[in-house]
């Protein structure tokens, strides 16, 4: 079993963001079936497709007058399902812009 590699607190619920949020890995639009969780250092997400860790990631949070873009690495990655499509990654956000990463949590659990 692997040790679980994450130390903080992350906000889980089955709301998903009021607002719009996109997922560009490595350049690539790539499609969010759900939020997971997420911290103000990372965020866990299904998605449509296979990822490979070390991946560049961005994602971009719309919502009223919030415009917030934050950037990170694919830090793992499982595959819901053998015959899916669809995977689980986890997101490292970038440990050099904490302020930006936590007006980001704040927004979509708000």
């Amino acid at each position: 079993m692997e040790k679980e590699r994450r130390n903080c607190l992350r906000h889980s619920s089955e709301l998903q963001p009021k607002g719009e949020l996109s997922l560009t890995i490595d350049g690539h639009p790539t499609s969010i079936l759900e939020v997971q969780n997420i911290s103000p250092f990372g965020m866990a997400l299904l998605v449509d497709g296979h990822v490979n860790n070390g991946l560049e990631v961005g994602l971009r949070y719309i919502h009223g007058t919030s415009n917030i873009e934050v950037f990170g690495t694919v830090a793992w990655n499982s595959i819901a399902e053998s015959e899916s499509q669809e995977s689980s990654v986890g997101i490292y956000f970038r440990k050099q812009d904490i302020s930006l990463n936590t007006a980001f949590f704040k927004a979509i659990t708000a």
